[in-house]
């Protein structure tokens, strides 16, 4: 079993047919009946009946369908969670200073900036914050 023959399954269960789900995919419909198809043959199993034009899932279909639901929905929220990171969206910023009048206004600004980050501030003498930041 391929990702990409389980992405095929997936979208032909949800799209509800073979050519909405090629053109949802970007992939010609004999290229996602192939692999539709590639994975039915390796395990020696029917996951999609097929009457001309209309695809329906067997038993063993849906059950599979509730399956990559959750793998592409679980895929879904990675994507979200690291784009979420990469633009400063998610996340928790721990600052420690030595005293809070030299960093107020930088975090000020940071918080203003980026509003969804978590922001912790330490205040401490040099050796405690190190010893902090070492542990």
């Amino acid at each position: 079993m391929t990702h990409a023959q389980l992405r095929a399954f997936h979208a032909v269960a949800t799209a509800g047919g073979f050519t909405r789900a090629a053109a949802r995919l970007g992939v010609t419909q004999p290229t996602l009946s192939g692999q539709v198809k590639a994975l039915e043959e390796s395990y020696g199993v029917v996951l999609i009946e097929r009457r001309g034009r209309q695809a329906r899932l067997t038993e063993l279909g849906e059950a599979l369908v509730a399956l990559t639901r959750r793998i592409f929905g679980l895929t879904e929220e990675a994507e979200q969670l690291l784009a979420a990171a990469r633009g400063l969206e998610r996340g928790h910023l721990r600052v420690g200073a030595d005293a809070p009048y030299h960093i107020l206004a930088s975090l000020s600004r940071f918080v203003q900036r980026y509003p969804k980050l978590r922001l912790s501030l330490s205040v401490g003498n040099s050796e405690t914050l190190i010893r902090d930041l070492l542990d």
